[in-house]
């Protein structure tokens, strides 16, 4: 079994996509993956990388090819908008190469830009090779919490772009039903083509382990604790306003951030 992955983030960067690529890994699948050049979250390149350099290596048995991206910088509007449409584009001339290689699958782990899956859907069609979209953030949805742009015109082209992207792949996951019902009603695509994967926590970070300090921290309130990612598109401000509501109403609540993200 050989596998194309297409995503703009990829190891040293900490994505769930380098766990299953290695989970994959470990069972048999060759897998190739074309992505970008390590700067999230913070927007420096990481230690060793830049543009043009490590352009070719390997993670355990997964070859990796790195694209050149503009990178992110201080986050700003503009910056972010440029690190979304470098790579898609420069993923583009990288096309050629993967052509010969005879894929059985292409996954596409669709972050944002939704636009990342350019390269996979065009090596695809070339090959005629399956081609499944795993839809981490709904576009154009997920970059309006980011760049909240306004102009009518502009979000016709991104909803009609983003569209025609989930149009082309053969199969599409989904976090929620809700997604799924979304994406099924925006593409056309029948039930059989969309198929719905909860995130969940694997068994190996079910293992308890007891931390004395932590406990005695938290050990009276009530904990609510949120892990992942921390940028403009989980509103946490939202859950700032929701804690000092609860706060002023005297409830004593443990708020618990475990993360890392652009905010």
């Amino acid at each position: 079994m050989r596998l194309l992955v297409v995503c703009q983030h990829f190891w040293p960067e900490n994505f769930r996509i380098n766990d299953l690529c290695e989970g994959m890994s470990e069972a048999g699948v060759e897998i190739d993956v074309l992505c970008g050049e390590p700067n999230y979250p913070k927007g420096e390149w990481f230690e060793g990388y830049g543009p043009f350099r490590r352009r070719r290596e390997k993670h355990g048995k997964i070859n990796i090819f790195r694209c050149f991206e503009i990178r992110r910088g201080k986050n700003t509007n503009v910056s972010i908008f440029a690190n979304y449409m470098s790579f898609p584009l420069s993923s583009l001339l990288h096309v050629p190469e993967f052509l010969g290689k005879n894929y059985n699958r292409i996954l596409i782990y669709q972050l944002s830009p939704v636009y990342m899956a350019w390269a996979g859907l065009a090596i695809g069609k070339l090959t005629h090779t399956p081609v499944i979209t795993y839809i981490m953030d709904l576009w154009p949805e997920n970059l309006y919490s980011v760049l909240p742009f306004k102009n009518p015109l502009i979000r016709r082209i991104l909803l009609g772009t983003s569209t025609r992207c989930y149009r082309r792949s053969d199969k599409l996951i989904c976090l929620t039903k809700k997604m799924a019902n979304i994406v099924e009603k925006r593409t056309g695509k029948t039930v059989s083509d969309i198929c719905v994967i909860p995130q969940c926590c694997e068994k190996l970070y079910e293992t308890p382990i007891h931390d004395p300090a932590l406990h005695k921290r938290f050990s009276s309130g009530f904990n609510i604790v949120y892990t992942g990612n921390i940028s403009p598109a989980q509103d946490h401000p939202l859950m700032l306003h929701a804690a000092k509501v609860l706060y002023d109403k005297g409830c004593h609540i443990n708020w618990i951030i475990v993360g890392d993200g652009m905010s």
